[in-house]
C-alpha cells in the first residue's frame, strides 16, 4: 500500500488488512532478538473495523531479557522459557 487513502479504499471495498508488531530484547543489531510476533487481520463491517484473525507468538530469545525491556513490554524470561526460537517460528512459516 502506498498510503492511508489506498488502505481506506481497500477496506471500504470489502478488503482486509494485516497489522503486525514485534517485541525485541533491544534496538542494537545484531545482538537484539525477537521476543514476540503478533498479527491481526481486520475488515471493515458496518463502518467499524472487525477483527477476523489474531496470532500472538512468544519466542525464546536464547538470552536473558534485560529488566528494562521487561518493564517496557512486560515479557519476562519466565514467559518465554517454553517457547520456540525466532528461527523455529520463521522456518515453520516459510513459503
Amino acid at each position: 500500500m502506498k498510503n492511508a487513502y489506498e488502505i481506506k479504499e481497500l477496506l471500504d471495498n470489502g478488503g482486509s488488512i494485516c497489522i503486525y508488531d514485534t517485541e525485541t530484547t533491544g534496538l542494537k543489531k545484531p545482538e537484539s532478538r525477537i521476543l514476540s510476533f503478533s498479527a491481526i487481520i481486520v475488515r471493515k463491517v458496518d463502518g467499524h473495523l472487525q477483527e477476523e484473525k489474531r496470532m500472538d507468538i512468544l519466542m525464546d530469545p536464547e538470552c536473558d531479557i534485560p529488566d528494562f525491556i521487561t518493564d517496557i513490554n512486560h515479557i519476562s524470561n519466565e514467559d518465554t522459557v517454553l517457547s520456540g526460537t525466532d528461527v523455529d517460528f520463521f522456518q515453520s512459516y516459510r513459503v
